[in-house]
């Protein structure tokens, strides 16, 4: 009974170490192609590492731009502060500021004389007429001048018509850009504008003669009318 059970031991510890052997000879097996991958990468590393040598950082270098923020492509996006010409500079400035101030202050228009208004555009009010002696609008703007003083366009323009009004004498009327017509009354004979002429603001259009004997009786003026669309306007509307 004890001779088969011996049997059967040497019969069981035979075949452990039968697997044994097998599991021994796969474990040398992996360790051969584990220590084969690792040579072969260790031999490509070093082949790349001695074809480019400058793609081979240290972590002193890989610590030195993080602490001190070097970068090269930082540095490429500092750009070089151009030379500035100060002298031609600030002549260019000077320059756009008169502009824009120029631009700024032109006028809308300008007074035909210096003096002030002896009487004003009336609309549909009806007033005393001390030469006429009657009742009637008046739809001009007089303006207080002398005998032979030069009367000035209140706008850019071109010549209209020059001729000798019965009641206003003689007069030019200018037609602007905007569809305004300005007209200027009472001026001396003589005058030098033809029609179709171009005309400036503050170009003279004559002088005051005082030959409007529609309104001899007033005090000397000069007589200005201004129409939009075929209706008299306030000539003072023009400078609002």
């Amino acid at each position: 009974m004890n001779e088969k059970k011996d049997t059967a031991f040497i019969k069981a510890l035979k075949r452990v170490e039968d697997k044994g052997f097998y599991i021994i000879l796969s474990l040398c097996i992996i360790a051969i192609g584990v220590s084969g991958y690792v040579l072969f990468v260790n031999n490509e590393t070093e082949s790349v590492l001695s074809e480019n040598p400058e793609s081979v950082w240290s972590l002193d270098d890989v610590m030195g731009d993080i602490s001190t923020g070097d970068n090269d492509e930082d540095e490429e996006y500092v750009p070089t502060p151009p030379e500035i010409d100060i002298e031609n500079l600030t002549k260019e400035t000077e320059k756009d500021n008169i502009e824009v101030k120029t631009a700024a202050n032109l006028p809308k228009a300008i007074l035909p004389t210096e003096g002030g208004i002896t009487r004003g555009f009336s609309g549909n009010e009806l007033l005393y007429d001390v030469t006429m002696c009657d009742y009637r609008t008046h739809n001009g703007t007089d303006f207080s001048c002398t005998q032979g003083d030069s009367i000035f366009c209140l706008r850019d323009g071109k010549v209209d018509k020059v001729y000798d009004d019965g009641l206003f004498g003689w007069t030019v009327r200018v037609r602007h850009s905007d569809g305004i017509v300005s007209s200027y009354s009472g001026l001396s004979p003589g005058i030098s504008l033809n029609e179709g002429d171009d005309i400036k603001m503050g170009d003279p259009v004559g002088t005051a003669g005082g030959t409007a004997i529609g309104e001899i009786n007033e005090p000397f003026h000069v007589h200005v009318c201004a129409e939009k669309d075929g209706k008299y306007i306030d000539v003072m509307s023009l400078f609002e």
